[in-house]
């Protein structure tokens, strides 16, 4: 226990309900039963005093039997954290299963361990991290993470961690946003070739969207990308706190992403449709065609798309940005490829001199008015929704930031962080906090 309170499992002022030396099922029921009837008093008194749980492995070998470990459970429930001490590894491998079954949906569970004796309960959990110690890999071969210090655990929770999850739920979301718009137009152009095969864009771009324009730049981003800088992750818990529980990739914010995409593709084609309609576009204009409606409604949906990747970049990663650039340079030089060579497959060879017409024939000004209102038009809702987001972010609301300088406040440091650095793992106890999941 005093590794506990030293460690910060237990935190100070913590009262300790122990429940240890039982050697039958009767008295091991009844302490349950005697500290649970105490704990459901005092919380009717609005008792704020909180309690760590201390059990036993002899105590824990009839707690977890059928009957008793709803008591159990409950019991946990009103404790802050609990210290399971000289378990067998097939108990700390059970006390894993316990919590995963504790509640449904079930928590992500972690395990951490040094030694052989710590394979079950790392083979249990749905992440086990092993550590490299005097005992031997037997953790580390068992393990899906490997780590040298106990301390590095911070980092790789707060920050590998944060970041990983941050990169793969924005790309996620991009590739069903960025493909949203892009079907979402052709299904507006539907109404009006009365619901027949043809399509607004030419096969060239409907191959060359998802292979060249939009496929290097979000992979990029999603192996560069990083929402906070590293002292900001590592001395803000709260953050990852806001991550859990799928945060990032739930339904509200998947709703979120599709509303943008939905606003998008109606800006853009309707946009579109109206610079091209009579009295707007010179008669004998590049727009007033098909190739030409569809080439200028395919470039103004690659300049949203990429847009609004940058809008949700953070960092403003050189190679992000590096990589953007090329894309961008790649695919106004396709542009200019097609317009002047004709290309034998399909209905591209008839885009040969479209881009001409649509930039120095009669549909030069709309082509150009265009390609500058109707971006801007459709993006004004991600740049409110940008603003609000870095106004009331969950980081300058806890004062973090100081001004414009990203420096850390000295009282928000992070205590968990303390605590890894601290603490040693050991091989007869198991130590999980009630109140956090992975």
């Amino acid at each position: 226990m005093n590794v506990s309170f030293l460690s910060g499992h237990f935190a100070p002022g913590l009262n300790a309900i122990r429940v240890t030396k039982k050697t039958n099922f009767l008295e091991c029921s009844a302490a349950l039963d005697n500290e649970l009837n105490n704990l459901k008093l005092k919380s009717q008194d609005h008792d704020k005093v909180k309690y760590g749980l201390v059990i036993d492995g002899q105590t824990l070998n009839f707690a977890l039997s059928a009957n008793q470990r709803e008591r159990l459970l409950e019991l946990c429930g009103y404790s802050e954290a609990v210290l399971c001490c000289r378990l067998t590894p097939v108990q700390k491998a059970e006390v894993v299963r316990l919590v995963k079954q504790s509640r449904s949906p079930a928590p992500i569970t972690c395990a951490i361990g040094d030694g052989a004796n710590d394979v079950p309960m790392l083979m249990e959990a749905h992440v086990g991290i092993g550590l490299f110690g005097k005992e031997g890999r037997q953790a580390v071969h068992a393990s899906d993470y490997a780590f040298g210090k106990f301390r590095f655990l911070s980092r790789a929770l707060f920050f590998h961690g944060f970041n990983f999850y941050w990169r793969s739920a924005n790309v996620v979301l991009y590739f069903f946003y960025k493909n949203l718009v892009f079907v979402l137009t052709q299904a507006y152009f539907s109404f009006y070739s009365q619901f027949s095969t043809q399509t607004v864009f030419s096969s060239i771009y409907l191959l060359c969207y998802n292979v060249i324009m939009t496929s290097s730049p979000i992979v990029v981003y999603g192996i560069m990308e990083m929402r906070y800088p590293e002292t900001v992750l590592l001395s803000t818990p709260m953050i990852y706190k806001a991550i859990s529980r799928n945060a990032f990739l739930s339904w509200k914010n998947f709703a979120l992403w599709n509303t943008f995409g939905l606003w998008h593709s109606i800006v853009l084609f309707y946009g579109c449709y109206i610079l091209a309609s009579e009295g707007v576009s010179k008669p004998g204009g590049a727009l007033e065609t098909l190739n030409g409606f569809g080439s200028m409604l395919f470039s103004l949906i690659f300049i949203v798309v990429t847009v609004k990747l940058l809008l949700n970049s953070y960092s403003f990663n050189f190679m992000v940005f590096f990589t953007i650039i090329v894309t961008v340079i790649t695919t106004y030089l396709l542009f200019t490829f097609i317009n002047f060579v004709v290309i034998p497959t399909g209905d591209a060879q008839d885009l040969k001199g479209i881009w001409s017409n649509l930039f120095c024939g009669s549909s030069a000004m709309a082509s150009l008015f265009g390609h500058i209102a109707i971006p801007i038009l459709a993006i004004v809702p991600d740049v409110i929704y940008r603003w609000l987001l870095d106004n009331y972010d969950i980081v300058h609301d806890s004062g973090c930031y100081s001004g414009k300088k990203k420096s850390v406040n000295p009282k928000n440091e992070l205590t968990l962080r303390s605590l890894l650095s601290k603490s040693s793992s050991t091989d007869n106890e198991v130590e999980f906090n009630t109140s956090q999941t992975l």
